[in-house]
């Protein structure tokens, strides 16, 4: 936040790279397009990849027959099972 607020006070991009310990002019430019959008956080958060609920084999043996039975709707069938439409895929083909 600092560089971007250097940067877009009229500071040369070089000295704020230097400054900052910045890799490039363009990734300066990127982060201040990103603040005037009021895109750019002050911390980074890493994603946490949400986990799907466990299916045994008998309740995919009985999504898929559904999925058959139903002319291979798989957006129903996610949202009747909760299940992700990936996954419901894959045990079709398979």
């Amino acid at each position: 936040m600092n560089a971007v607020k250097d940067y877009q006070a009229g500071v040369t991009g070089q000295e704020v790279l230097q400054k900052y310990d910045i890799r490039s002019i363009s990734q300066l430019k990127q982060w201040s397009i990103q603040y005037n959008n009021a895109e750019l956080q002050t911390t980074s958060r890493k994603r946490v990849r949400k986990m799907g609920r466990k299916v045994s084999f008998e309740e995919k043996k009985q999504i898929v027959q559904w999925i058959i039975d139903h002319d291979n709707d798989y957006q129903a069938a996610k949202i009747q099972f909760d299940v992700s439409y990936q996954r419901v895929y894959s045990w079709v083909r398979k």
